[in-house]
């Protein structure tokens, strides 16, 4: 059988790679620009030969951006929650009902194209 390949951006935690590597087919590659996120799932799964993980953001182009770490981490991002407004705006939507912190971090982060990689 042919190998399929995974590709998870926004990694997280990771929580979904056990998952994917129960099928012996797959070839998992994470993304994750968040350094906290990152070092968890590199620790986990770091030594898996069918998981490729980089501390890296998917972009519309490869360059440095930089990256608006949150209190709460799933609402990282390169755009980030530098004002109340969006912070209202992602409570109001937002299906875990999670109250977002401002940005509390704003690093760079190196980004490339899935295109390109």
């Amino acid at each position: 059988m042919s190998k399929k390949i995974i590709v998870i951006v926004g990694l997280c935690l990771g929580k979904e790679i056990p998952n994917f590597l129960q099928d012996p087919n797959n070839i998992i590659y994470g993304f994750e620009p968040q350094r906290e996120s990152f070092e968890i799932v590199k620790r986990k799964y770091g030594n898996q030969p069918r998981v490729h993980i980089f501390n890296e953001a998917v972009s519309n182009e490869n360059t440095t951006k930089k990256f608006h770490a949150c209190e709460y981490g799933a609402t990282s991002s390169l755009g980030g929650f530098t004002n109340q407004e969006s912070i209202n705006k992602w409570n109001k939507l937002s299906p875990c009902k999670k109250i977002v912190k401002q940005t509390r971090e704003v690093y760079d982060v190196k980004c490339v194209r899935l295109d390109t990689f």
